[in-house]
């Protein structure tokens, strides 16, 4: 959860919170399907807040690529390359 920081909202970090302390006391009982449940609530909020960040960190690197022309980061300056066939020559015949 630190390290969501600003990236998603206060109120998922929140229901994230709220979810893992639910699961807290399920645990602190005996009973299976409560542990279960609460168990499976906080995967499902989890892997939501996953798939957000990765669909910001996406955008944020196009974003990132269209401001450099389109060229992936680090393709400039690199436009002198040759490509060229080479062959051995043994010289000591």
């Amino acid at each position: 959860m630190k390290d969501l920081g600003d990236k998603v909202d206060q109120g998922e970090i929140d229901k994230a919170n709220e979810a893992k302390e639910k699961l807290k006391k399920a645990l602190e009982g005996d009973n299976l399907d409560e542990i279960k449940a609460a168990s499976e609530e906080l995967t499902q909020i989890v892997q939501a807040l996953s798939v957000k960040l990765y669909e910001q960190a996406a955008q944020e690197a196009q974003n990132a690529g269209g401001a450099a022309g389109g060229e992936p980061q680090g393709a400039k300056g690199k436009d002198n390359v040759v490509d060229a066939d080479f062959e051995v020559v043994d010289d000591k015949k």
